[in-house]
């Protein structure tokens, strides 16, 4: 097992630590838990995502908040796919497939790859 270590402040997670913790915040996205997602992040966070870029964590509240509100989706689920998740010093990639139930019952899949950057034990960006 490899360590992977953050030059910014010293602190050091294991690559399962990590994984861990992309698999962890993952799970509360996708259960619309906002403030467990939130608990994941650093304060000083950077959301970039097709709405927009969310700078800190009040921004990204407003985002979590908002998301559930505006899709047309009232199911959703990810599922590990290809690479899975790949570590390398205090940065993840998660490659994942996001499977959505619609409105009408209609099941859609999508490919999607996450980037994750990690500020000691928390995620710095997104």
């Amino acid at each position: 097992m490899q360590t992977s270590t953050d030059e910014r402040s010293g602190l050091s997670m294991s690559e399962d630590d990590l994984v861990n913790v992309v698999r962890d915040f993952s799970n509360a996205y996708v259960n619309q838990d906002v403030e467990k997602t939130l608990a994941f992040l650093t304060e000083d966070v950077t959301w970039v995502a097709p709405e927009g870029t969310f700078e800190g964590k009040d921004e990204v509240r407003r985002l979590l908040t908002w998301i559930p509100h505006s899709f047309w989706w009232r199911k959703l689920k990810f599922t590990e796919a290809g690479l899975g998740i790949l570590v390398k010093e205090n940065k993840a990639v998660y490659e994942y497939v996001i499977e959505e139930i619609g409105e009408t019952g209609v099941r859609y899949q999508v490919a999607a790859v996450s980037i994750f950057e990690f500020g000691g034990e928390k995620i710095q960006k997104h």
